[in-house]
């Protein structure tokens, strides 16, 4: 079953009340797309991708968070940073960033890399966080599956018609308007900076299932049935019985774009305002 989802596919066309804003930190210059009032919920989008990732999904959550999507440094308007950033370090900015903008204590949310970053800082950071929402995040894969098909992660991320291939079998339906997006944030970000990312990514991947089961505070992980993570149904629970999990049909690597609708009333029925 291949459906569009139209309010997807059509957002980049209407466009819709999002607010953009810049905040300073020690990793220069970061952009912000934020809807709603109250409690933070503050989202972390995948490698290559920008705060645009989740402008189907913010809106649908709007009424019970304020959803702040950042543009990880290197990525979108956000400054690019002189140096490697390890994913500890994105972490603790991500956490400094949704802890700065008031409201009590955040949830911190991410998808792919931002889902690693999110896990990262709830080991670091647990007493700053009420929740955590991961989505599609590759919980048995380790620095030997990253070794074995780097030369893959190459290709895909540094040739654009690999990535638009790519992406085709990542999505419900491969728009022309999320083609274009996602043209526009790859391109500013650069192959190397993509690289470095994924670097960062690769280095951190062994302690994913270590992490998880050291999370004391609610947690929910989303997955796509087509996405990366297939195996989250079976190990999550071995890892952390605590953790939530939410399935999302018909959903590839990106469910909240794929049915932004589903994974907003996972989010909404398994975490609590704290």
């Amino acid at each position: 079953m291949n459906r569009s989802n139209p309010m997807f596919a059509d957002k980049y066309e209407r466009g819709i009340a999002m607010k953009d804003s810049f905040v300073s930190t020690s990793l220069g210059r970061v952009h912000l797309r934020t809807i709603g009032d109250g409690p933070i919920l503050f989202l972390m989008h995948s490698v290559g991708n920008s705060a645009f990732e989740f402008d189907a999904l913010a809106p649908l959550l709007a009424d019970r968070w304020q959803v702040v999507s950042w543009d990880m440094p290197g990525h979108g308007d956000s400054s690019r940073p002189s140096r490697f950033v390890s994913l500890t370090e994105f972490a603790d900015l991500a956490v400094e960033i949704a802890c700065g903008l008031g409201h009590g204590k955040p949830v911190l949310g991410g998808s792919s890399v931002g889902a690693a970053i999110t896990i990262n800082a709830v080991e670091r950071h647990a007493d700053r966080l009420s929740a955590i929402v991961s989505i599609e995040l590759p919980i048995s894969r380790t620095g030997e599956w990253w070794e074995r098909n780097w030369l893959t992660v190459e290709t895909i991320t540094t040739l654009d018609d690999e990535a638009e291939k790519f992406g085709n079998g990542r999505y419900r339906k491969w728009s022309p308007a999320l083609a274009t997006r996602q043209r526009i944030d790859r391109a500013k970000v650069g192959p190397h900076q993509l690289m470095q990312v994924l670097w960062a990514g690769r280095e951190d991947t062994d302690a994913y299932q270590r992490r998880i089961r050291s999370i004391r505070i609610p947690s929910l992980f989303i997955v796509g049935d087509k996405g990366d993570a297939p195996e989250t149904e079976e190990i999550l629970a071995t890892l952390n019985p605590n953790a939530k999990l939410a399935t999302i049909e018909d959903a590839g690597h990106f469910p909240h774009s794929d049915d932004p609708a589903g994974v907003a009333a996972a989010i909404l029925s398994e975490i609590a305002l704290s």
